[in-house]
Formats: C-alpha cells, structure tokens, sequence
C-alpha cells in the first residue's frame, strides 16, 4: 500500500454564529451566460441533458457567494457515474496517478458534467508540505480510495470516507473505516474527507475556514447532487465553511453527503450542447489578474450510459 496523506486540516475559531440563513434555497438563482439560452425545468433550473439540471444560487449576506448545484436522476437520464483519473506514471513505482487538468479530463471521459474529487499529495515534497505551483504531470499518491472503470488506483484509507459505485451500478457513500474495495465489486470511486450529512442529519460540527468547497450527495429518490462553492474571489465569491456547506446538502435534500477536495482544486466543468465543454468556476490560485486552473488526479463526473 503506498503511503497514506494525512487529511488537510481547517482552523477552528472557537464557537462561532453560524449563519445559516445565508445559504438557504430562499437564495437568489441566476444563470451563467454560457447556459442561459438552454431550456428551463418548471422550477426554473437549466436542463443541461435528459435529468440533469443546474442553477448557481446567489447570495450578499453573511457574505459574496456564489454556488453552483447539479441535480441528475440517474434513472430518467440514462446516466452513468465516472470517477475518471490521471494515467498512473510509473507503473508498480510510487505514483497513483499524475495531475491533468480537468478540461482534458472531461473531453477523455465525455463527460456532461465534472467535478474535482480526492484530495493528494505531490511525490517528492515532505509530508504535508506543497509544491509552490500544481503542474499537469506531476505524480501524486491519491488520499484514500479512488477507482476508475473497475480499476483501483488507490485503496481505501480510515482517514477519508469515500463516495463509490457499487456492482449494481448504485452510488452509495462510505464512512471513514470502510473499505468498499474489499467488501465487493466497486466500478467508480472517489474519497472525500468527512461525511457532511448521515441519514439527513447533519454531521460535520466544525465551522473551519471560509474556502471554495465541493460536495457530492445523494437525495431521497436517490438522485445524484454535485455542489462546487467559488471562493477566495474578492468581490465575486468568497466561500463557505464546513458547517455551512453540510446544511446547505441537508437543505437541498440530501440524504447522505460528503465533503471532496476543496480550496484551488474546486472546479466544474459542463457540456453545453453545441458548444462544447465550458468552466463555470473561475480559478483561485494565484491572486489578481495572474490565476490558474489547478490541475487534479481524479474527479467525478457524469457520462451518458453509451459512453
């Protein structure tokens, strides 16, 4: 097993006045640009594909912040969960994967929709330590279990709860100390680091840092939710904490949920029918005008089932 990465760690300032009002479905919803012109669900959400829908939530208070949401119903879409990932670079050698940027991660996988997944960590660099810049190519150790087309690039770790696809084809969330890998087949996976909702309560009792967070749960009808939260955008976005990001997956329904990578590795990518595939969510690395798309090792992503 190749060395484990420990989860990142948020500060905590002591109690703290959660506003949770600020992140409400009361929000107001608008529309990118780049997808305004597509059709819209009588709840006023575009329709990306056949059950897909999406709408970015707006919010002033208790600060600038923008959301992007995905509901898919993977029944009604004819719809496939992927866990695409960066080609492992050395073989039986250390590296699980390299990073690749998530354009060309969802061009490979013909993906509708994608998001950032598992965290990692650069080889060569001291545990817990970064590079000072993320480059397309570098080898990393994935945190915790991630699979792509029924191959496990890197197994599960007690450290990280995971989000998976079993057998059946059913997209199930595991808890830290799981190890689906080992209790069945598994077709996709991803890890994250924290369950956010269990059984519709919320379970992450931490505030933490304001970030640019991203989400993966599952609703009541078993419907897949994506979340990507901007962040560290002055006068744009400035992000969420762990807690508000749990209630907001607890008030869009979600069932179970679970906290992925977050900070400059946030992204989403989207298919805009006729168009091609178009960023959502603007870069945060870097500061001012000089910022970048980080490169990722895996992600999750949403495929149609002939694909």
């Amino acid at each position: 097993m190749k060395a484990a990465i420990p989860p990142k760690r948020y500060f905590n300032p002591g109690p703290a006045l959660i506003l949770a009002a600020g992140i409400s479905l009361g929000s107001c919803a608008t529309i990118p640009a780049s997808v305004a012109d597509l059709p819209r669900s009588p709840e006023g959400s575009v329709v990306l594909a056949a059950g897909v829908e999406y709408r970015e939530i707006r919010r002033d208070l208790p600060r600038l912040l923008r959301v992007h949401v995905l509901r898919a119903d993977l029944a009604a879409g004819g719809l496939a969960i992927r866990a695409p990932s960066g080609p492992d670079p050395d073989g039986p050698g250390p590296a699980e994967a390299r990073l690749e940027d998530p354009l060309r991660l969802a061009r490979a996988s013909r993906a509708l929709v994608l998001v950032n997944a598992s965290s990692f960590g650069v080889l060569g660099y001291p545990e817990g330590d970064r590079p000072p810049v993320y480059l397309r190519g570098m080898g990393v150790d994935i945190a915790g279990l991630a699979a792509d087309s029924g191959r496990v690039a890197s197994p599960s770790n007690p450290r990280y709860a995971s989000f998976y696809v079993d057998g059946r084809g059913v997209p199930r969330i595991a808890g830290h100390g799981e190890a689906p890998e080992r209790d069945g087949a598994v077709r996709e996976a991803a890890a994250g680091f924290s369950p956010l909702v269990v059984r519709g309560v919320v379970a992450e009792e931490r505030g933490g840092d304001i970030e640019p967070r991203t989400a993966v749960g599952l609703d009541g009808r078993g419907r897949l939710i994506l979340v990507v939260a901007e962040g560290r955008r002055p006068g744009r976005s400035e992000g969420l904490t762990l807690r508000e990001l749990a209630e907001l997956m607890r008030d869009l329904g979600c069932v179970d949920a679970l906290n992925l990578d977050g900070g400059g590795s946030s992204v989403l990518v989207v298919r805009v029918p006729g168009r091609g595939f178009r960023i959502l969510t603007p870069p945060s690395d870097g500061a001012g005008p000089l910022r970048f798309r980080r490169p990722v090792p895996n992600a999750l992503a949403l495929v149609p089932e002939e694909g």
